[in-house]
């Protein structure tokens, strides 16, 4: 059986939740005229930068906490992990986001998108012992891929 790395779960469910709520300070007062200046390419690429911008301090902290825990999976591998996570989750989380077009959708999605996550990904037990689909259902994600590696 595979191991539950808990805090490398919650750190990564973090990220995501940060990555999913960076996006929406465009549902600010005053917060859409930044969308208005860009075309549809450019406001993409501006999403990606203001996502990452948004991110790499924390991701940065939370890698070098991760690697002080006796069971971290080793530098090497949990700092491979956090880059393919980071450079496939930020431009899926910025696509995904691009689907709420209202500040209570956006909302609910994210925390929606946040409590399944807590379910189906082995942060604290592996629901796939039960249902084996959950598994392969997890790797459509940047978060199940971080942590089913």
């Amino acid at each position: 059986t595979k191991k539950c790395y808990p805090l490398q779960g919650i750190f990564v469910l973090f990220l995501m939740a940060a990555m999913y709520f960076s996006n929406g300070l465009v549902y600010e007062a005053g917060g859409k005229w930044v969308r208005s200046c860009f075309t549809g390419t450019e406001g993409f690429l501006f999403s990606l930068v203001r996502t990452y911008a948004a991110v790499t301090l924390p991701a940065a902290v939370g890698l070098v906490l991760i690697l002080m825990l006796p069971e971290s999976r080793g530098a090497g591998e949990e700092t491979i992990r956090l880059v393919l996570f980071l450079l496939i989750g930020v431009p899926w989380t910025v696509f995904i986001t691009s689907f709420t077009h209202k500040p209570e959708s956006f909302a609910a999605f994210g925390l929606a998108l946040t409590a399944v996550s807590v379910l189906i990904y082995p942060v604290f037990f592996r629901l796939e012992v039960f249902l084996p689909a959950v598994r392969y259902l997890s790797y459509l994600t940047p978060t199940g891929i971080f942590l089913n590696g």
